[in-house]
């Protein structure tokens, strides 16, 4: 017997498509900017830009279209790891109103859902980020992003070990998905929490394999091999993340560009140190 659709999901396909064929096509222009043509880089991504411009005009031609207004708050996460923002609060405030609207706008809507729980990821509401995201799975089982979101919430709270197999689920799900390389930094995460450093190592390699040049995550990578191969490789390893920050001179420089209220920043700092970095304070 072939696999039916019930519940959440048969409620969504059956769901109208947007009114306006033109707000899907600039929704789809946006998912291609924002996924494909993004190359992830610090302070300036022209495609991150016109992504967000596409869905801003996805929902000018089709007020009531949902995706597009959680689409626009993923873009606010990213500008925020890119360093792109000029004004974070604004950015986050704008973020959070975008997913409500995405939710008020269809309630059982796990893209929503995932906006909103990343929305409270980045302002440190780490509990509510994961009540959000596991909203988005009980809709939506097979949305690999949800598990993501859940997977930060509770690696930055501290529970690595389910943390890891959260994650897990979600690259089990999408092996190959666009997102992946939010992914394989919440494996790096859980793996650097249960100091489990060669696999930290590995995740951050795969994921620097598509995006070279994120400079989270090149930071990232000093602290582990602060841990693993103190010397000459750290140490290049942390220059080439410092050039990147050049405005990285304290510890507590580190928290305020970090997550707030994670557990692992004192960790990663500690990894960096290793590797050869000197902070003032």
């Amino acid at each position: 017997m072939a696999p039916s659709v019930t519940g959440h999901e048969q409620n969504r396909l059956t769901r109208d498509r947007p009114e306006n064929l033109s707000a899907w096509q600039e929704n789809l222009q946006g998912l291609n900017c924002f996924y494909t043509q993004s190359k992830r880089t610090s302070h300036e991504d022209p495609w991150l830009l016109q992504a967000k411009k596409h869905f801003s005009n996805a929902i000018e031609l089709d007020p009531a279209f949902s995706d597009a207004y959680a689409y626009l708050a993923m873009t606010g996460a990213a500008e925020l790891v890119q360093f792109i923002t000029k004004d974070p609060q604004k950015t986050l405030d704008e973020m959070l109103a975008n997913g409500r609207k995405a939710e008020s706008l269809n309630p059982e809507n796990a893209l929503a859902l995932w906006s909103i729980s990343i929305s409270c990821f980045f302002r440190g509401d780490h509990a509510n980020a994961c009540v959000h995201a596991e909203r988005a799975i009980q809709f939506n089982p097979s949305f690999a992003s949800s598990y993501m979101a859940l997977g930060l919430g509770q690696v930055h709270s501290g529970d690595y070990q389910k943390a890891e197999t959260t994650s897990l689920k979600a690259l089990e799900l999408s092996p190959a998905d666009p997102d992946l390389i939010h992914f394989l930094t919440n494996i790096f995460f859980a793996c650097y929490g249960l100091q489990r450093y060669e696999e930290a190592l590995d995740a951050l390699d795969k994921a620097l394999h598509r995006h070279p040049d994120a400079a989270h995550i090149l930071g990232f990578r000093a602290a582990v091999l602060g841990h693993l191969k103190p010397g000459p490789e750290a140490k290049s390893a942390l220059e080439r993340y410092l050039e990147l920050r050049p405005n990285l001179k304290t510890r507590e420089d580190y928290k305020k560009i970090f997550i707030p209220n994670s557990v692992l920043a004192e960790p990663i700092i500690e990894g960096l140190c290793l590797a050869g970095w000197e902070p003032e304070d």
